[in-house]
């Protein structure tokens, strides 16, 4: 399936803003339906990241909005959609050939997005970094 990526924000994304109104907009990459929305550039470990949202959604603008009112509403459910992200990203930056400084970066840079607010403060980083890793 054919990702669409484009320069903008979907017209509702005022919902999410109103629920994380701290959201900086020129990072935000958007997955609804089989196209992806963002300001800014998406590098191919976000398209990978979110190639799994487009997945979850049955690649349907319809079935994305049920998924994204669950996402907006249920923490463990939008925990559980961004863990398998996250993985699916950390794999695609471990099978390339980049330093081991650089692949742990990015599982640095995953583990501390994951156990952020946005999601819910869930889990502490460590143990983010171990999901992420499939450790657990």
């Amino acid at each position: 399936m054919e990702i669409i990526i484009h320069k903008h924000l979907p017209f509702w994304f005022w919902i999410v803003k109103m629920k994380w109104p701290s959201i900086p907009l020129d990072r935000v990459i958007v997955a609804w339906g089989s196209d992806c929305y963002t300001n800014s550039f998406i590098s191919p470990d976000k398209v990978i990241h979110e190639s799994v949202h487009h997945k979850q959604q049955h690649y349907s603008k319809i079935y994305g909005i049920y998924w994204w009112i669950k996402y907006l509403l249920l923490k463990d459910f939008r925990f559980s959609q961004e863990v398998e992200a996250y993985r699916k990203e950390y794999q695609w930056v471990n099978s390339q050939k980049f330093s081991r400084q650089i692949k742990f970066e990015a599982l640095m840079e995953m583990s501390k997005h994951l156990s952020s607010e946005f999601y819910g403060n869930m889990v502490k980083q460590e143990v983010a970094l171990n999901i992420i890793k499939n450790v657990l």
